[in-house]
């Protein structure tokens, strides 16, 4: 292959950038070159296409040899890529191995499913199975929105977990069109969940299928509602509403036997605890009969306050005299 000499500044980026290099492995790429030099490491590849040289391969190296502020690198060039189809698949091939991102790896596929209409005939130009190729097709379906946070997802585990880059695979992802796009969302919102909180050892980090997270979130949204169903039951409980004849509203704490009466004060609507001076008995029908508890309210009438509860309407009728 033959090498030139090219500036940095020069060098156009490649549109179908798909390789992703963990924090870690950069840093230790910089501090290479900063210790031994940019000979020290393999050429980058360049290829010329329309009077402008594209970076085919080594764009992490070129990145850290800029961060070291080089100007002027050795870079082999790839004389047989001549147009952007051929930038797309010798971009794949020399940078098969290691980290990617499925969707830009999505995006370059779909360009060449668009120039030969046949899984088949892609596979064979970029050497692999149809099956893979399938399942790229299939995340270029995502909803944009499902897409934002699978960005989100690559760029926490670059910083965060390297091996899980692994995990998040073109196969992964693409079952993820096999539902709607409100469960796609929810899908890939737990997995950026699980890994932005995650634990600092990444041996303990996994992603499951996704079956299995729609499984997990079923899961949790039904004991979500039960609880939220127990708290309603146990809340109407508490309060007892009343209204007396004068036109007055209560509640009854059963709780804390506490009384409370609503109040308008300015056009507004309070709820104030009703209190006294000293505990006042409270007489119940449960303990005396109908006629005592007239004798009883007949005798306290001219010298106190009476507060009369009736707990159940279809009682009210039987109480007037």
């Amino acid at each position: 292959m033959k090498t030139i000499l090219v500036q940095i500044k020069d060098l156009e980026v490649n549109p179908w950038q798909f390789r992703m290099m963990p924090e870690k492995d950069f840093e230790s790429l910089q501090n290479n070159i900063h210790a031994n030099g940019f000979e020290t490491i393999p050429q980058p590849i360049v290829a010329k296409i329309n009077k402008k040289y594209y970076i085919v391969d080594g764009h992490a190296r070129i990145s850290a040899a800029s961060n070291a502020e080089i100007k002027e690198i050795k870079c082999g060039l790839a004389e047989w890529v001549v147009n952007y189809q051929d930038l797309r698949v010798w971009s794949f091939r020399l940078n098969r191995q290691g980290y990617s991102n499925p969707l830009v790896l999505s995006d370059m596929i779909n360009e060449d499913m668009q120039i030969l209409h046949n899984m088949r005939n892609v596979a064979d130009i970029y050497g692999v199975n149809e099956e893979y190729i399938s399942s790229l097709v299939q995340i270029k379906n995502l909803h944009d929105d499902t897409k934002a946070v699978i960005q989100k997802i690559m760029n926490v585990a670059r910083k965060k977990y390297q091996f899980l880059l692994e995990q998040i695979s073109p196969a992964h992802l693409s079952s993820l069109a096999e539902v709607s796009p409100q469960k796609q969302v929810e899908v890939v919102d737990w997995i950026f969940h699980d890994i932005m909180y995650g634990p600092t050892d990444e041996s303990l980090v996994s992603i499951p299928s996704i079956y299995e997270i729609i499984n997990e979130i079923a899961k949790v949204q039904n004991e979500k509602e039960k609880k939220t169903y127990k708290k309603s039951e146990k809340n109407n409980s508490k309060d007892i509403p009343f209204t007396c004849k004068c036109g007055a509203r209560y509640d009854v704490d059963a709780k804390s036997h506490m009384v409370y009466e609503f109040l308008e004060q300015d056009n507004v609507i309070i709820r104030k605890q009703v209190k006294t001076e000293k505990p006042f008995p409270a007489f119940s029908s449960n303990s005396y009969s109908k006629k005592k508890m007239h004798e009883i309210i007949d005798r306290f009438y001219d010298n106190a306050e009476l507060r009369i509860l009736v707990s159940k309407r279809e009682y009210y009728e039987n109480w007037q005299r």
